[in-house]
């Protein structure tokens, strides 16, 4: 359909009936199109306004024919309608947004998972459970306390049991969730959660909506404002870069949430998905000039997707069946509904629905203003009207946990301060000094790559011998053109495919450029990193003339590569000119791969999978060989913590650990899935690939700050997902050995 013909009246249908679907209705009525709904209650809130109303069920074969002849294109506002009804619209040449696949990805929770991890978009840690056999899994103790969820038709905390033991999880699978396939989450310690509204268009257009902040009582959202207060910008551009991520990952059209938790160790990590408008991005009809659900109309149209303006801090107060009842007892009454409507800036939307029951989502009351601090007091003073909890308790708004959580210098939460901390180190670097600037993998020690000169001072800043490379940061692809001589299919195929991302290509350099950079080689590495931070600082670079930076981690030679910046001004004293965007989600360096030869040879594993770079480049990836380029971090002893690493199989660990005098035996420090015992020095390794690369380098300091004298660490699986993983710990065991 073109954008044209899409401003003509159109008749669209929408499965389900709800009040996701009612909102819909009049958005699209706003712009003069007709709507059918297909829903199987009579008395639904979205046929009570649609003009249309088919009464039957979502896989009724004649409703489904008759909604594809009539209406030009059609979505859903529940993710449990049944994918194979949105196939059959497809099917009878209807134009279907969301699509068939992208909501059965949505509904099955593992599946949601391993397209989290597909995109390198971090996740708790998560294990499938399908029968009881699975319930015997080694990798269950590592996930302990966790939550068992159902794969699919759980939402609004339905379906999630909690889980201490592996006796609780035995019964919560056979008996509360009677058997039925579910996952099992490792349980994070939270400090808020978030959730992002992203449109994407069929020609992978995308806009957002801002950052939103939810609070969840009883599993069911409560309170949403807008935008999200106390969010360091790193951790917003992040959510957002997720969320757009996965939109593209799907193939998505239309508009999808994306749920996050900030853990109070600051990292971000993705929730689940709902593949339509949400409940937290209700406020946006009141508090934006486009509302999430103008932009589900607009992408079902194929219309443009502007970025929508919010003119009003907003904070949107769910309104659930249990208002209708006294506190105590059944007895029935009616809300307050004058004692609210007498409030400046208060929006009362009720869906309409003829009976109340508790835990049911009634309505939402939106409340605008010009400033969070008005929109919060006036909310309050709602909330009491209405008998809802008040605001400002621990349970609710949680500006200063996120606030904790970001452990960022002081311009963290401040745009205009990180903004002018940003250009300030621009500035540096195009004198030639060095920054410390975070990535998604380490923070790297940069330099700007055209001079000689500044980066012989990253080489003695580290005590890095000369003829080790360096990789060059750039700000996009363009840029990579002033390094290299030329850029191999191959190397055009990675870029599209993961820049910006933690993959390094190699490829011929450039004559006469980037020589110290590239030790002297005639090859060069070459990065575009996606950490917001990082490519705020090579743009703002590059305006002043510096078109890349070489940045190996900001670390002394040998040691253990910093994710924080605290770890890099432990290195390094408070001289140093350090970006602090918290903890980098990633955890280990990049991948690099070899683009100068055929087949390309993968000369660094990182987090990034190598089945997915092999299916980026449509061959197998050859191994690192005697005539493989030098490349940084392949050195055969490297990563190196102060005390001396030995990798040991379980069963090695377990009989190690038998055999000691005792858990003070020499300063022995045990990093392991299982714990060995009471009174050892150990810390749990994470059962997921990509939680063990998040935080391995930082267990490893860890164990120094604690004092070991020698760090026992289990080895890791033998999966491909593990290999960035089992890389590092491999290099840094045998530089133990050669210290030995």
């Amino acid at each position: 359909m073109t954008a044209h013909a899409a401003t003509r009246p159109a008749a669209l249908g929408m499965l389900g009936g709800g009040q996701l679907g009612r909102m819909f209705v009049h958005a699209a009525q706003r712009l003069g199109h007709r709507v059918w709904v297909l829903d199987p209650d009579p008395a639904s809130p979205a046929a009570a306004a649609a003009d249309e109303h088919l009464c039957a069920a979502y896989d009724d074969a004649a409703a489904l024919e008759l909604l594809a002849a009539q209406c030009d294109a059609v979505s859903t506002e529940f993710e449990n309608v049944p994918a194979a009804a949105l196939r059959r619209l497809a099917e009878l040449g209807c134009r279907v947004a969301p699509s068939a696949e992208a909501v059965a990805t949505c509904q099955h929770r593992a599946r949601e998972k391993a397209l989290f991890e597909r995109a390198g978009v971090p996740c708790a840690p998560w294990l499938l459970i399908e029968r009881d056999a699975d319930l015997q899994d080694t990798r269950i103790d590592a996930l302990l306390p966790g939550i068992l969820k159902t794969a699919t038709l759980g939402y609004d905390g339905k379906g999630q049991v909690t889980v201490a033991t592996r006796d609780e999880l035995r019964t919560a699978f056979a008996s509360a969730l009677k058997g039925a396939p579910c996952v099992l989450e490792k349980r994070m310690r939270l400090a808020a959660e978030l959730s992002v509204i992203v449109a994407r268009g069929s020609r992978g257009e995308t806009a957002h909506l801002p950052l939103q902040a939810n609070v969840h009582r009883a599993g069911i959202l409560a309170v949403t404002e807008a935008p999200a207060p106390g969010v360091p910008a790193a951790t917003a551009e992040a959510a957002f870069a997720h969320a757009a991520l996965l939109a593209e990952s799907l193939g998505y059209v239309g508009v999808l949430c994306v749920e996050f938790f900030v853990l109070e160790d600051g990292r971000l990590l993705a929730n689940e998905m709902a593949p339509r408008p949400h409940n937290s991005g209700h406020y946006s009809i009141d508090a934006c000039d486009l509302s999430q659900f103008d932009f589900q109309v607009r992408t079902l149209l194929g219309l443009p997707l502007p970025a929508p303006r919010q003119h009003s801090a907003a904070v949107m107060l769910n309104l659930l069946g249990d208002l209708w009842f006294a506190p105590a007892g059944d007895a029935a009454r009616e809300p307050d509904w004058p004692a609210v409507l007498a409030l400046p800036g208060a929006h009362l939307h009720l869906y309409g629905k003829r009976e109340a029951r508790r835990g049911r989502k009634m309505g939402h009351l939106t409340v605008t203003a010009a400033s969070r601090d008005e929109a919060r007091r006036v909310a309050g003073l709602a909330a009491a009207a209405l008998g809802l909890p008040p605001l400002h308790d621990e349970e609710t708004l949680a500006t200063p946990r996120i606030a904790a959580a970001a452990r960022a210098a002081p311009t963290g939460a401040d745009g205009a301060a990180v903004a002018q901390a940003v250009d300030d180190a621009a500035a540096a670097l195009a004198r030639g000094e060095l920054v410390a600037m975070p990535t998604e993998t380490v923070y790297g020690l940069a330099a700007r790559a055209d001079d000689d000169g500044a980066v012989a001072r990253v080489f003695a800043a580290k005590g890095r011998p000369t003829g080790h490379p360096l990789i060059v940061h750039v700000a996009d692809a363009a840029a990579a053109q002033t390094f290299a001589a030329e850029l191999p299919a191959s190397a055009h195929r990675l870029m599209a495919a993961f820049w910006p991302g933690p993959l390094t290509i190699i490829v011929p350099r450039r004559s006469g450029v980037a020589a110290a950079a590239a030790a002297g080689l005639p090859t060069v590495g070459l990065r575009m990193p996606s950490h917001p931070l990082a490519l705020a600082l090579l743009r703002a670079a590059a305006a002043r003339g510096v078109p890349g930076v070489a940045a190996p981690s900001a670390n002394r030679f040998g040691h253990v590569s910093p994710t924080t910046a605290a770890h890099v001004r432990a290195e390094f004293g408070p001289a140093l000119r350090v970006l602090d965007g918290g903890p980098c989600p990633v955890g280990i360096e990049s991948a690099i791969v070899d683009c100068t030869r055929e087949p390309q040879a993968l000369l660094r594993p990182g987090q990034l999978g190598r089945e997915r770079i092999e299916a980026a480049l449509g061959v197998r990836l050859a191994e690192r060989d005697a005539a493989s380029p030098r490349a940084s971090g392949t050195l055969e002893a490297h990563y190196a913590p102060k005390a001396a690493l030995r990798l040991l199989d379980s069963a090695a660990l377990a009989a190690r650990v038998a055999a000691a005098p005792g858990p003070a035996d020499a300063g022995v420090g045990v990093y392991s899935r299982v714990a060995p015992g009471a009174g050892w020095l150990h810390r749990p390794m994470p059962g997921d690939a990509d939680a063990a690369a998040h935080e391995l380098f930082a267990a490893l300091r860890w164990f120094d700050e604690a004092g070991a004298t020698a760090i026992w660490v289990e080895q890791v699986p033998s999966g491909s997902a593990w290999e960035g993983v089992r890389d590092r710990l491999a290099r840094a065991a045998a530089a133990a050995a050669g210290q030995g």
